[in-house]
């Protein structure tokens, strides 16, 4: 079966059920709701827009931002999806790159940049036509990206991945199925929906396989508490988290009488502090799940069944293969430590608007991760160390050089470096 086929009869076999609950707004949001908002994208777009263009999709509002990705599918347009705080200089860099016809948004913030039309579909007017005669995807679900995300930097600019639907597909699949989930299922989204973390494991996963999503905004120490509440209240059981999330989660779950029975709590990283861990753990008698994965690749690999007899282990494969080689591109044996390796469908196998040369890391097939890593006699994979500079604030990924880059332009400033300094909260 076509995964655009099977988006459409997913979609009405669950009109009726709730796809979203925004802790901020306090609102559910049905898949009746969402093809509705859909309807109203589309023919706002259908006008402007031709089969292939670009839309770049602007949003803090979780239930807005699935229905313009869902719009932009409908009509054959490819979302790129932006960061709704990015700097000016940033939006221009990342907006150079996929050159967008237009910016759907959910609200006007983005005219101060003058970067290209805008619409803000908050103002549009909902129709009042059944979702049944509205579900259609005009998308190559195997050979055209059906969204476009940037990375974060690492190497001084962000580059834009492209996925197609049958690349999402494959990832929500083989994570829902080595989880054993299913539609009884709930996640809770605390991050940002324009993060691989936020979009793909959480609102695509949900959307894709029919699971409520639970979404609270960015975690921090002043909105955990309700949030945590929600988790209670909704019967939360998948919970995608960053590694500092797990200090301010157990510093809240120390001041609350009740806390929620969480069955996965899926820790995104190559490593774990253990006190952060160990506390957690104790303080909401849960196991911590690693997991590690990337913009490029989604989930590469989860620890899900020896997380105690390998507890610096971030897994096994998920619906992919991993190997480990050397400086030269030789593969190395078990036990030997090397550059990760990654082929799994879920690449799309290049960056939108780049060569796949000598200094790309989609080299046949396979893609180059930049990380360090050993693999044991099991196959369970161990992050030893990065290449990457990347500081990681609360979830939040930050390029040093981008800091660099403003200290500079102090006249008293001839040089400078920034680097990430531990912190008990928020990681670094």
């Amino acid at each position: 079966m076509s995964h655009t086929v099977r988006l459409r009869d997913s979609l009405l076999q669950w009109e009726n059920k709730t796809y979203l609950y925004d802790v901020n707004k306090g609102v559910d949001i049905s898949y009746k709701d969402l093809s509705l908002r859909t309807e109203a994208c589309a023919k706002k777009l259908n006008s402007v827009v031709h089969p292939g263009d670009i839309v770049g999709v602007v949003f803090n509002d979780p239930g807005w931002s699935i229905s313009s990705i869902l719009a932009c599918w409908r009509l054959g347009v490819i979302p790129a999806v932006f960061d709704p705080h990015v700097s000016f200089n940033r939006l221009q860099v990342m907006s150079s790159c996929v050159k967008p016809s237009l910016y759907l948004s959910d609200k006007p913030f983005l005219k101060e940049f003058s970067v290209g039309p805008q619409i803000d579909v908050t103002t549009l007017r909902l129709p009042d036509t059944h979702p049944s005669e509205l579900v259609s995807f005009e998308i190559d679900p195997d050979k055209s990206p059906c969204i476009l995300l940037f990375t974060s930097g690492t190497t001084g600019v962000p580059r834009c991945v492209p996925l197609s639907l049958s690349n999402i597909y494959h990832n929500v699949d083989a994570f829902s199925d080595a989880l054993n989930l299913t539609e009884e299922d709930v996640l809770l989204c605390t991050s940002p929906i324009w993060y691989a973390h936020g979009l793909y494991n959480s609102l695509l996963t949900g959307l894709l396989k029919g699971f409520k999503v639970v979404y609270g905004g960015v975690l921090n120490i002043t909105n955990a508490k309700k949030i945590l509440e929600s988790a209670i209240d909704h019967n939360v059981s998948v919970y995608h988290v960053s590694p500092s999330m797990l200090a301010i989660l157990s510093l809240m779950g120390e001041r609350l009488d009740y806390l929620p029975t969480i069955k996965w709590t899926v820790v995104g990283t190559s490593k774990v502090l253990n006190h952060d861990k160990k506390r957690f753990e104790s303080i909401f008698s849960a196991t911590v799940t690693q997991q590690y994965g990337m913009v490029e690749a989604l989930l590469i690999a989860v620890n899900f069944d020896k997380q105690v007899e390998r507890p610096q282990s971030v897994g096994r494969a998920l619906g992919c293969v991993i190997k480990i080689c050397g400086y030269k591109g030789e593969e190395l044996q078990s036990g030997e430590e090397g550059l990760v390796y990654v082929l799994s469908d879920s690449l799309f196998g290049s960056y939108y608007g780049e060569s796949n040369d000598n200094d790309n890391p989609y080299k046949g097939g396979w893609f180059e991760t930049g990380d360090l890593g050993v693999l044991d006699e099991k196959g369970y994979l161990t992050i030893t160390g990065r290449q990457k500079e990347i500081i990681k604030k609360g979830g939040i990924s930050i390029n040093p050089h981008e800091i660099d880059d403003i200290l500079i332009l102090h006249e008293d400033v001839s040089e400078s470096v920034t680097i990430g300094m531990p912190d008990e909260y928020y990681g670094e």
